[in-house]
């Protein structure tokens, strides 16, 4: 956050393909095309399609991850299609949301929004773990408050709403744990965080939680070439 919005520092471009931000953008054209799909076939013809479109075979092992992804999509397009028969149809992708939550200003995108006759159902593609995200224990350690803040943004706008985690590689929707608690312990932060007069930026202990950050080098923590 403070390399980012404080010293607007831009983080090195990554010549790798981000796997999740790339099948993101797959899913997204595939429900632009169709609300819902009634044939796996059809559906996975048109996976293929945009594979090809969107991310030109110029290398073996760019060529190597799309033959893969095509074989892991398999009970995603399984599970999608059951989901379909059951009633639901993509009304929304990759909807851009805003509001406030006691005080404070947010604003994110809903990566899908299912409905039925009765229902809107928010969706949230993971292609990794959900495990920290939809924990039922030790809540105090919970650090992602994604779907809370949905939630809390969407509820005057929609009627009966559920949020699920839909696991890319292996189709599982899972409804979110918890979510009372959790979204009580999003307000307990927003209330911190409104009381905080200044913030000293400064390396955090667990080592852990910079995997994925774009700014490891500058605090040290990266690999050197």
């Amino acid at each position: 956050y403070y390399y980012t919005y404080q010293e607007k520092l831009k983080p090195k471009k990554d010549d790798e393909i981000n796997e999740g931000a790339f099948l993101h953008k797959l899913l997204e054209h595939l429900f632009k095309e169709q609300s819902f799909y009634e044939s796996a076939e059809v559906m996975k013809q048109n996976i293929d399609r945009l594979l090809d479109q969107l991310l030109e075979t110029y290398s073996p092992k760019i060529a190597y991850s799309k033959l893969l992804w095509k074989a892991k999509l398999a009970k995603f397009i399984e599970q999608q299609i059951t989901h379909f028969k059951a009633g639901w149809r993509v009304v929304e992708r990759e909807k851009h949301i805003v509001g406030e939550i006691g005080g404070i200003h947010f604003k994110g995108v809903v990566d899908r929004i299912d409905q039925d006759a009765m229902h809107t159902l928010i969706l949230d593609y993971k292609s990794g773990s959900i495990t920290d995200a939809n924990r039922t224990k030790n809540l105090e350690k919970l650090t992602d408050f994604q779907m809370s803040i949905y939630w809390e943004l969407l509820k005057e706008t929609y009627q009966n709403i559920e949020l699920d985690f839909i696991e890319i590689f292996n189709g599982t929707m899972s409804e979110i744990t918890e979510l009372e608690a959790k979204t009580q312990q999003l307000h307990e932060i927003v209330g911190e965080l409104k009381s905080m007069k200044e913030v000293v930026a400064q390396r955090c202990d667990e080592v852990s939680r910079c995997l994925y950050c774009d700014y490891t080098l500058l605090c040290e923590r990266g690999d050197y070439l």
